[in-house]
């Protein structure tokens, strides 16, 4: 029951890598179905090839569609600026920011975040994948199995250097942290 913000800040305090926010779709269309993943649109946060990992793990589990990876610019007139890591209203400054929460408050700790929608409860087809007996679990290992190979089905090779995850500013202490040049 956290806020947003509180999410970022305590995924920062805990030295995570990695946010993963657990969700259930709905729609106004019926039609709409399947599980998708919500990653940062940007670069230095994308999840994509997680993101991939993930639908594909819950679609195999379950037999839910993919509906894919989603990626989503602010609309609100805020802006990424990469050098004070921090979203901004002055177009100048930076790219369009993301437009939700998870990955806004995320990226501004250097962290990378997924949101994963395991279907939508408004269509029926998914509802009635999505509630029959023992699915919470299979979904559950779906997850675990993607983020696992994610983070281990690769040779973990570090940078030298400690590389600024965010700069101190007006509310935060900065971090750098030294990072798998895969992961």
């Amino acid at each position: 029951d956290l806020p947003l913000a509180a999410r970022g800040i305590y995924a920062n305090s805990s030295n995570a890598d990695l946010l993963v926010s657990l969700h259930f779709d709905g729609s106004t269309s019926r039609g709409d179905r399947g599980v998708s993943v919500i990653t940062s649109v940007l670069p230095e946060y994308q999840m994509v090839d997680l993101a991939n990992m993930v639908c594909s793990s819950l679609s195999a589990k379950t037999g839910l569609s993919i509906k894919g990876v989603i990626q989503r610019k602010d609309n609100a007139g805020y802006y990424w600026n990469a050098e004070k890591q921090w979203d901004c209203q002055d177009p100048s400054l930076g790219t369009l920011s993301d437009y939700y929460g998870i990955p806004t408050w995320c990226a501004k700790f250097g962290i990378g975040s997924i949101l994963i929608e395991h279907g939508f409860f408004t269509n029926d087809g998914d509802a009635a994948i999505i509630f029959s007996e023992g699915m919470m679990d299979k979904m559950a290992e779906a997850d675990a199995e993607a983020i696992i190979n994610y983070y281990t089905n690769h040779t973990h090779t570090y940078t030298s250097d400690y590389i600024q995850d965010f700069p101190s500013n007006c509310m935060f202490q900065g971090k750098k942290s030294i990072h798998c040049t895969t992961c």
